[in-house]
């Protein structure tokens, strides 16, 4: 998510409530955790953070249209640069060790990073280019579940979420959401869930064996912020669902309760959450406002990604 409020006074009172009603939302931690640690300073509005399998942490500085990375060693290096500002955003891995990027301009693309070259995957469904897709999903067939939501909101409800098949046919599963944001799979893939970002609430759609839709419905409500934005699933299927401008991570069981609030020390704009480490128990988190990359250690592992055939 990389929308920007022009109006300071207005974003810090927002955000104070905002960390208030998130606070009141959660009675106690439900889960056990360590403390939330600074691990870089970073630039250009920081989102779409993925481990390969070296131990490398990907990540969009969408402001800047740079891919980043922060090596296994600890460098931070600017990577590769797609030359437009606020394009790229979410982003995965598949087992060929490309990035697949959303990117609001070019739509679903690759990028290889032993060779530096991009490849379109989709920038249009039957003839109309993408309002701009912002997150995305692989499955374990290779099947990419993303959301389309720019220039859509509450007053023009036309989001979408589509699924490109590993062979490249385009299924549109939702053209009426208010900037669908974050997206994910349960572990079964039988699950899909997106976050509805203008309407501050999380869906949870039931899928077919084909792909398609069974059913859909609101999961979780939400209180305050401008919205969930990018999020993970740990093993046990919990989700852990950024709040952008909440300044912090919900922890959500699969039945929509909220189990805990994950608060960052400083900024409010935490666009995504995802799982890390040698065990896969740390939870990585992107604060955009001040371009903070945190950690927290947890208890449980995160849910492997479909590339990361080596856990």
């Amino acid at each position: 998510m990389s929308r920007l409020l022009r109006r300071k006074g207005v974003l810090v009172s927002v955000s104070i409530l905002a960390i208030v009603l998130a606070a009141a939302q959660v009675a106690t931690a439900q889960i056990k955790r360590g403390e939330v640690e600074k691990v870089l300073q970073a630039e250009g509005f920081i989102e779409g953070p993925v481990f390969d399998k070296d131990g490398n942490l990907w990540f969009v500085e969408i402001g800047t249209g740079w891919i980043s990375r922060l090596t296994a060693d600890g460098k931070y290096e600017k990577f590769y640069d797609t030359k437009i500002q606020w394009g790229p955003n979410g982003m995965k891995m598949d087992r060929k060790g490309r990035l697949i990027i959303c990117h609001r301009q070019l739509g679903v693309i690759a990028l290889d990073p032993k060779t530096k070259t991009i490849e379109k995957i989709a920038d249009n469904y039957q003839g109309k280019k993408f309002n701009g897709p912002n997150d995305l999903i692989i499955d374990s067939k290779g099947n990419i579940y993303f959301t389309d939501p720019w220039g859509t909101g509450v007053h023009n409800p036309i989001g979408g979420v589509y699924r490109v098949t590993s062979d490249g046919k385009i299924t549109q599963l939702f053209n009426n959401l208010a900037f669908p944001n974050g997206i994910n799979l349960s572990r079964d893939e039988k699950i899909l869930y997106v976050a509805e970002c203008n309407k501050n609430r999380l869906l949870k759609v039931h899928l077919n064996e084909d792909g398609t839709i069974w059913t859909s419905y609101v999961m979780t409500h939400f209180s305050g912020g401008w919205g969930p934005d990018g999020m993970s699933l740990d093993v046990d299927g919990n989700i852990y669902q950024a709040h952008f401008d909440s300044g912090g991570v919900y922890v959500i069981s699969p039945m929509g309760k909220i189990l805990d609030f994950i608060a960052v020390p400083e900024g409010t704009g935490t666009t995504y959450a995802t799982f890390g480490g040698p065990d896969n128990k740390t939870l990585y988190i992107t604060e955009s406002w001040k371009n903070i990359i945190y950690k927290v250690r947890l208890e449980t592992a995160g849910q492997p990604l479909y590339h990361e055939v080596w856990k």
